[in-house]
C-alpha cells in the first residue's frame, strides 16, 4: 500500500494562534535540526527560548541568542526576525 509508512508530525498542543517567522543564520546541524538561511515558524517560550518547528517538522526549544545542539556538535548561530 502506497503511503503506508509516511510520517505526519503531530500539531503542537501549545501552538498560539499568532506565530512568528525566524531565519536561522549559522552552521547547519543535524539532518532534521536547523539549516542555515532557512525560515522557521516559531513562538516565544519563556524569556530565553523559542519553540521552533524545525526541519523535523516538530516543535523543539531553541535558545533565543545562540540556537545550537545541546551535545556541542555545532557552534550554532543566531536568529533574524522575519515577521513578528
Amino acid at each position: 500500500m502506497e503511503g503506508k509508512n509516511e510520517y505526519f508530525p503531530p500539531e503542537p498542543l501549545n501552538k498560539p494562534e499568532h506565530t512568528m517567522k525566524l531565519r536561522y543564520v549559522g552552521e547547519s546541524f543535524y539532518l532534521f535540526g536547523l539549516t542555515n538561511g532557512k525560515i522557521y515558524e516559531a513562538w516565544p517560550e519563556g524569556d530565553d527560548l523559542y519553540r521552533v518547528i524545525d526541519d523535523s517538522e516538530e516543535d523543539y526549544l531553541y535558545d533565543k541568542i545562540n540556537p545550537r545542539p545541546l551535545d556541542g556538535s555545532s557552534k550554532g548561530g543566531r536568529w533574524e526576525i522575519v515577521e513578528e
